[in-house]
């Protein structure tokens, strides 16, 4: 490991110079031909500073501003269309989980020591981190302990019905929907991203797993 990155490092460095190296010889090339046209535009282009774009958002520039805008927007489209037909299928929904009865013994539910580690061995790499500041790579890199231990808390949670709040507090960035982000644009012209935390999605995939053919989609569910 020590060796790759050693290499990593002069391959940086190579790149780097050969970077300033061709830098040198475009201008070079461009002051001898006394073209002091291109020579600018080359020097421009590769040593000058570029112009920044104020970013606006809904009329705000200030980042705090900004941020609250996206808040208010992503907060509007998670929320029901209509309150009442929220309220009637919540309803029925507690309904339905009062009258619920399961067939299967407590032992037949929870999660096995291999599926949770074959869970974690097929997270994807070099993803953002969440609040938590944890990635996958802090779980396939650490102790073998560790998956033991979190193979016991979801199975803890699923025993006595519970799931941490901190599993739906996440960070949602914006993406800009169009390839070029305006310099004066509107909240409605990006999509959020949801970082969620790496033990939720852990939980989540053992979830799909073991209940996967209980679950399905209309063919009007689309992507979300």
């Amino acid at each position: 490991m020590k060796d790759d990155k050693y290499r990593y490092k002069l391959h940086l460095r190579d790149q780097k110079k050969s970077h300033l190296n061709g830098i040198t010889d475009s201008l070079y090339t461009n002051l001898i031909n006394k073209n002091s046209g291109a020579f600018w535009k080359s020097f421009n282009n590769k040593l000058g500073e570029k112009k920044k774009i104020e970013q606006v958002v809904d009329g705000h520039t200030s980042e705090k501003d900004i941020a609250n805008s996206f808040a208010a927007c992503f907060a509007k489209i998670c929320s029901p269309n209509s309150a009442d037909h929220f309220i009637n299928a919540h309803n029925s929904f507690k309904q339905k989980m009062n009258d619920y009865r399961i067939d299967l013994s407590i032992e037949d539910t929870l999660f096995s020591l291999e599926l949770v580690e074959n869970t974690i061995a097929n997270l994807k790499k070099g993803k953002a981190a969440s609040l938590d500041k944890l990635t996958a790579e802090h779980i396939l890199y650490a102790h073998p302990c560790v998956v033991l231990i979190i193979t016991k808390i979801l199975n803890l949670m699923l025993i006595y019905e519970y799931v941490p709040d901190a599993f739906g507090q996440t960070i949602t960035v914006p993406i800009p929907k169009e390839a070029k982000a305006k310099g004066n644009a509107s909240s409605e012209d990006y999509r959020g991203i949801t970082i969620s935390p790496i033990i939720s999605k852990i939980f989540e995939h053992c979830l799909l797993h073991r209940y996967k053919k209980y679950l399905a989609s209309s063919n009007f569910q689309f992507g979300f």
